[in-house]
């Protein structure tokens, strides 16, 4: 089996735009193929940022596409919109999204995954960064680096898992005085532990 070649952007061949474009100097495209305002703003934000060595726009011509398990089992294509180079030397697969639809986990995870898989085969870091548009564009004034950006998502997901995960009930006095009583009994005739003195104290202090 022969070995892959490399996809080169510098390789691919002229071809007509007709929607938007970002004009750029961090890029081998000098003009980037946007398909809306929100990508033609980060890819301004790319090009200022300081820890971007290079970037593009991925538009289909390049033809990097990732295949997928759409809604009901269908195989589909994925096509990240950026890459990203940054001068530590690590890469990034990076999708710019205004309304999610219901193939975006599997699209989250088919990057994720081809993104290990590259470090992997390549040696070089690559990961995989899905950038929401509201997030994006309430904080892109005062962010100043790629690295900003990616604590910013990290912190924004943390805090939606967070959200989304059921909380321990909490529990009255009682309860709490009712269970001491079961441990007292099951501790019973062990040396050094007074679990009745603990819940005469508890029992007695209106503070709880």
């Amino acid at each position: 089996v022969g070995e892959s070649k490399p996809l080169l952007l510098s390789s691919t061949r002229p071809f007509l735009w007709s929607r938007d474009t970002a004009s750029v100097q961090k890029s081998v495209f000098t003009l980037q193929p946007c398909d809306s305002g929100l990508e033609v703003r980060f890819a301004g934000f790319l090009d200022r940022c300081g820890d971007v060595a290079a970037f593009a726009k991925l538009a289909r011509e390049v033809r990097f596409s990732l295949e997928y398990r759409a809604e009901g089992g269908r195989l589909a294509y994925y096509y990240p919109d950026f890459v990203v180079r940054l001068t530590s030397g690590e890469h990034l697969v990076v999708e710019t999204k205004g309304l999610a639809d219901l193939d975006v986990p599997r699209k989250d995870e088919r990057a994720t995954r081809w993104a290990v898989d590259a470090s992997i085969t390549s040696g070089v870091r690559w990961w995989y960064l899905r950038v929401d548009e509201e997030p994006f564009v309430e904080q892109v004034a005062r962010l100043r680096s790629m690295r900003g950006l990616v604590d910013l998502v990290y912190e924004l997901r943390r805090q939606e898992y967070l959200r989304s995960t059921p909380q321990p009930r909490s529990r009255s006095r009682e309860e709490i005085l009712t269970n001491m009583d079961i441990i007292s009994r099951r501790m019973e005739g062990v040396e050094g532990l007074d679990v009745d003195a603990e819940i005469r104290r508890l029992r007695e202090d209106p503070r709880g």
